[in-house]
């Protein structure tokens, strides 16, 4: 059997800071890598975010956390998260749909009670709350024979992009 997987690239360009944002995302049936570098206002690019998860092992930044399954269904699964590095305790429940046609993840830290994390998955957009650094949303829609591209972040700024293409004669 051959090992499946996806992998999404994303680059912007922003004229008006002279700065790129990009983002690469691959995923399997047992791992998940995500990276990502933002341009800031100021020009210098703010600092490289990325994730890592090999089977029950995540890593996220400077940070190492075991997972560990409590419950599995068909549309349910609970993580019990213990991170080394800070001595934190977490619950990660992830929901998805019969259809899985979208996902919803969190970290919840027990000591002390927060949630750290929070992401909702659709098939054309996701929804991302971390703690610290807010809330950003992306998403495309097919429009006009087109795509329609829209980023934002709160508290931040939004970007919205429009892209077809143009068949030749």
């Amino acid at each position: 059997m051959k090992p499946q997987g996806t992998v999404n690239v994303s680059a912007t360009y922003n004229t008006w800071h002279h700065t790129v944002d990009s983002s690469v995302v691959a995923r399997g049936d047992f791992w998940r890598l995500e990276s990502s570098r933002g341009g800031s206002t100021n020009g210098n690019n703010s600092a490289p975010g990325f994730l890592i998860q090999l089977g029950p092992l995540l890593f996220v930044r400077d940070s190492t956390t075991l997972l560990l399954p409590i419950n599995l269904s068909k549309q349910h699964l609970i993580w019990y998260a213990y991170d080394h590095k800070n001595g934190v305790h977490s619950l990660c429940p992830v929901v998805w749909s019969k259809q899985k046609k979208w996902l919803l993840m969190s970290m919840m830290c027990l000591n002390p009670v927060a949630c750290a994390f929070m992401d909702v998955e659709f098939s054309n957009g996701q929804l991302r709350y971390v703690a610290g650094e807010g809330i950003t949303a992306s998403g495309f829609f097919p429009l006009f024979g087109g795509l329609l591209q829209a980023h934002g972040k709160f508290p931040g700024e939004t970007k919205l992009g429009f892209s077809f293409k143009v068949s030749q004669c």
